[in-house]
């Protein structure tokens, strides 16, 4: 499969940012998912979407919730501790919060980087009505959803 050149060097720079004792194993499955990206696309050079989206398809949320937990990691600072040290840049924490006729989503985005250190740069809360007999659960799980 071909690269897109600009992709090849967005790429390196990528993989110069991650740890070096992940990169053995973390650049091929970046790798295999951006080109599968590009097959799904149907086409024959894979670009930078492919490359981002495909860094983000090999993170097990599930798995990553689970160990969170596991260590009591579920307040917000010791999420971001987390972050900081697992040199993930950007953390979006979203609740939902039920209220009968509507339905409040509130997302919340901390950087963990210079020059944010933990701080929050947008906070973004909508109210949705509930039309139908739809709840707080039911949106959660079309929210998860690929």
């Amino acid at each position: 499969m071909e690269w897109e050149p600009e992709t090849e060097k967005l790429f390196a720079r990528i993989v110069e940012k991650m740890p070096e004792g992940f990169r053995p194993s973390v650049k091929p499955m970046i790798i295999k998912a951006a080109e599968k990206r590009c097959i799904e696309r149907n086409e024959s050079y894979v670009n930078d979407a492919d490359v981002i989206t495909g860094i983000f398809d090999i993170v097990n949320p599930d798995l990553m919730n689970s160990e969170l937990q596991k260590h009591g990691c579920i307040e917000e600072k010791c999420i971001l501790r987390f972050a900081v040290e697992a040199n993930i840049g950007v953390v979006i924490i979203g609740e939902f919060d039920d209220r009968g006729d509507d339905l409040v989503l509130r997302l919340s985005s901390y950087g963990t980087d210079v020059p944010y250190n933990g701080k929050l740069i947008y906070r973004y809360t909508v109210k949705i009505p509930m039309y139908n007999d739809f709840t707080s659960k039911e949106y959660n799980y079309i929210c998860e959803e690929d």
